[in-house]
């Protein structure tokens, strides 16, 4: 049995996009998140913030799942 699950195999689409939601979650949206609450910012500023990240990861993801 596969450790990966096949939609989530490096060089597939869904692949990329799993790399890139990982990307986000474990390294901009902690990072984000945690400097928003320090810098006492509204919560509504973050959500555009992370949110901004979030579709940007997801784009990168989405190429790099195509072009590999």
């Amino acid at each position: 049995m596969d450790a990966w699950p096949t939609w989530a195999l490096p060089g597939s689409v869904a692949g990329g996009l799993v790399v890139g939601f990982l990307a986000w979650f474990g390294f901009l949206m902690t990072i984000t998140v945690s400097g928003g609450i320090f810098e006492g910012r509204p919560g509504k500023l973050v959500g555009i913030n992370v949110g901004f990240t979030f579709v940007s990861y997801l784009i990168m993801g989405l190429i790099l799942g195509i072009w590999i």
